[in-house]
């Protein structure tokens, strides 16, 4: 098992790092698709969030359209942090969990 600690993958200039794995659930109840999303360097996480999305057709954050690079560019964090606010209060089913706002899941 690697006991790797999440800092370890920010060595070297900031950047910004996304994970995303979509789930194919059982019979007609469609897709999840779970993300993580982090900027950070030099061997610390500065900022990220997570965040959640139930769908049964192609939209614009399932899999293949969610805006994670654009133009053959990541999506820097700050921005795809803004993007998934927006969507977020313009009534898509994403649910966003950002790493200021943690007290409140636990």
């Amino acid at each position: 098992f690697d006991k790797r600690k999440l800092d370890l993958y920010f060595q070297g200039e900031p950047h910004t790092t996304h994970v995303l794995i979509e789930w194919v659930l059982d019979g007609d109840s469609g897709y999840l698709l779970t993300g993580f999303c982090a900027k950070g360097g030099h061997g610390q996480v500065q900022r990220w969030l997570a965040y959640q999305h139930h769908y049964y057709y192609d939209n614009p954050f399932s899999l293949d359209r969610i805006p994670v690079i654009v133009d053959d560019q990541v999506t820097l964090y700050d921005k795809f942090s803004s993007i998934l606010r927006q969507a977020k209060q313009s009534g898509t089913s994403l649910s966003v969990y950002f790493d200021d706002e943690k007290t409140k899941y636990m």
